[in-house]
């Protein structure tokens, strides 16, 4: 079976989910940009293989018009493509509705504690409606589209996942940063959402629960938050127990998950949350925020780890604090997390894009005239 994959970039991430895929299909993959604007995100390197649009300020016109180009030159047997907000995500739909080639969606929206019901949210479910069929990231994703109206039967999960085998091998030890004591690790863009301050503040928790323990946090990532967060740990004074490392080589990050006390992830807002799959396969404890998508599939409280509520600097503190105290406890935690980990890994996600892509195949959608002038609306509200 022939599928072209949509992505706006091609991180490592995706990278290894494309490679993962050939086996079992041909494949065309086609990126947007080679730099993301609101992830950072940079292709690691050129890749023969990706088709590279180089579109991300093309106009709407011209984006259909290259997905039909390329659709009509490749004759995939279906398409996949993340999400349906973006104008390339609804121009590539239109694109499919008038070429009459299935679609599959690839999400990873969720409902959180909040169910919206508004104009947007009805424009939202028209659009679910024009996919065959959907591989979202879990249980919670799953459900956002139930809720929607979506059938379960063209539902699929695994699409949030990472090559687990890359953090399980033998750790480089060459990483090159001086890390003198036991640490908690950070991996993350330095933005609003991701609640790095609500770490930061607990850190000056714990030390007051602990004012002798020998403990750093460590923070991997750069954003525009970082002066503010250096202001905040002066003014908490843990500002001389806080190494922050700017960006880091997707190499070095097992061995920086794998030494560490645990990893934190304690976003207002996080749709899934790659980095815990990452250190999870890396063996390491958990400490998420309920707000992280991926914490009712892959983190069992007291199991693996902990799940606290975004701005309870306190618990987060005592449970740092537990994790501080016990080595058999981080142990325990570490087996588990690379147990639960194991059944969501590349397999999963290539199960997941074969069955979606056999029951697109079957069921192709029609798309209304209605609808496609409604994507072609959205594709053009960008431009």
């Amino acid at each position: 079976m022939k599928l072209l994959v949509i992505f706006k970039t091609f991180g490592h991430y995706h990278r290894s989910r494309i490679a993962a895929l050939r086996s079992r299909f041909e494949v065309i993959a086609v990126e947007i940009t080679t730099r993301d604007p609101d992830s950072g995100w940079v292709a690691p390197e050129q890749d023969p293989t990706i088709v590279s649009l180089n579109a991300s300020k093309s106009s709407s016109v011209r984006l259909i018009k290259i997905f039909v180009e390329i659709i009509s030159l490749h004759r995939p047997d279906v398409v996949a493509i993340p999400g349906w907000f973006e104008p390339f995500a609804t121009a590539a739909i239109f694109a499919c509705s008038i070429l009459k080639v299935p679609t599959i969606l690839m999400s990873d929206t969720w409902i959180g504690k909040r169910l919206r019901l508004s104009l947007v949210d009805s424009v939202k479910r028209r659009i679910i409606h024009t996919f065959s069929s959907a591989v979202v990231a879990g249980s919670p994703h799953t459900n956002f589209l139930i809720s929607r109206g979506y059938p379960l039967n063209a539902i699929w999960d695994g699409f949030d996942v990472v090559d687990n085998t890359l953090f399980m091998r033998d750790r480089d030890a060459s990483v090159n940063i001086p890390l003198r004591e036991p640490y908690f690790f950070v991996c993350s863009r330095l933005v609003s959402e991701k609640n790095v301050e609500g770490i930061i503040i607990a850190l000056s928790k714990f030390f007051e629960l602990e004012p002798q323990a020998k403990c750093r946090l460590v923070i991997a990532g750069d954003g525009p938050l970082l002066s503010n967060l250096i202001e905040l740990a002066q003014a908490r004074l843990v500002k001389d127990r806080i190494d922050f490392l700017g960006r880091v080589r997707y190499e070095k990050l097992p061995s920086l998950y794998s030494s560490s006390l645990a990893l934190i992830l304690n976003s207002n807002s996080e749709t899934w949350g790659l980095v815990v799959n990452e250190a999870m396969a890396s063996g390491t404890p958990i400490i998420v925020s309920e707000n992280v998508g991926c914490r009712v599939d892959l983190v069992e409280h007291g199991g693996n780890g902990f799940i606290v509520p975004p701005n309870d600097s306190a618990s987060l503190a005592r449970y740092m604090q537990i994790l501080w105290r016990s080595d058999s406890l981080r142990r325990k935690f570490g087996v588990k997390s690379q147990t639960l980990i194991a059944h969501w890994g590349l397999d999963r996600f290539v199960t997941s894009m074969e069955l979606a892509s056999r029951f697109a195949v079957r069921n192709r959608r029609e798309v209304s005239a209605v609808d496609r002038l409604l994507l072609l609306g959205l594709s053009f509200r960008c431009t």
